[in-house]
């Protein structure tokens, strides 16, 4: 019996989950979010820059989609890398977007924001560092990026920037 089928098999499976919950999470948030704001008038009084974060964050996760499927059909180790290089150009760029608008918009907790998209970027490059020694496997890669880096920081520390944003409105 082919083992390492089975354990491939069950690596793209744990993925496939953290990604689903990854996405229900979110999911929830933008419902909350949705909720709370609706009807409140609020929506029209949040810097235009939210709209731009919005759009970047749906971006972003359009390419984990892309990275989900390019991992399913077994693209090769090099090709995967490049796109994960890309993604993570992307991820900075939106990071440096994101901490115009909460300067733009006063955010209290800006700098602590900033410091935090500065760890997950250094984490990032660990680990595509430890990716291309073949220190670290394709899965392990993918739910950093899908969940560490997307789902989790934009349901968490982008989540409590809007909640600032309704609280002084």
């Amino acid at each position: 019996m082919d083992f390492s089928l089975i354990w491939q098999a069950g690596q793209v499976a744990c993925v496939l989950g953290l990604l689903y919950g990854a996405y229900l999470a979110v999911m929830e948030t933008h419902r909350r979010s949705t909720r709370r704001f609706s009807g409140s008038g609020a929506l029209s009084r949040l810097p235009s820059g939210k709209v731009v974060m919005d759009s970047q964050h749906q971006a972003l996760r359009d390419q984990i989609k892309g990275l989900q499927v390019a991992i399913r059909s077994e693209e090769p180790r090099d090709q995967l890398g490049g796109r994960f290089d890309t993604f993570l150009l992307d991820v900075a760029h939106h990071f440096r977007s994101e901490e115009a608008v909460h300067e733009s918009a006063g955010y209290l907790e800006a700098a602590k924001h900033a410091a935090l998209h500065s760890e997950v970027l250094r984490s990032s490059a660990t680990l595509m560092a430890r990716f291309r020694k073949r220190e670290s496997d394709t899965g392990e890669v993918f739910r950093f990026l899908a969940y560490d880096m997307l789902a989790k920081h934009e349901s968490g520390a982008d989540h409590d920037f809007v909640l600032s944003l309704e609280r002084r409105s």
